[in-house]
């Protein structure tokens, strides 16, 4: 497990990234690594592992837990009844 993390960073993350500034990893440079990731032939799953979201220590994003205001249908029948027409 440990030699395939540490041939990961030897052979792609540090490479491509480690001179860069923790702050400068942003999603241009992580689409361009993926992009290096592609080109270099490897697969899709192997490009996911070294981008993975545990090593990379991202967080979860959990559409159950995010707030997303809705409207509901009584809201919008609301609305709409106190509209003036044009």
């Amino acid at each position: 497990m440990i030699y395939g993390w540490q041939h990961c960073l030897d052979r792609s993350i540090l490479p491509n990234l480690g001179n860069k500034l923790v702050s400068e990893v942003g999603n241009g440079a992580l689409r361009q690594f993926v992009e290096i990731l592609t080109a270099a032939g490897l697969a899709p799953k192997t490009t996911v592992n070294v981008g993975n979201y545990e090593f990379m220590q991202l967080p979860l994003v959990i559409k159950e837990k995010q707030n997303r205001p809705t409207i509901t249908e009584t809201e919008i029948s609301a609305l709409l009844k106190n509209v003036n027409e044009r």
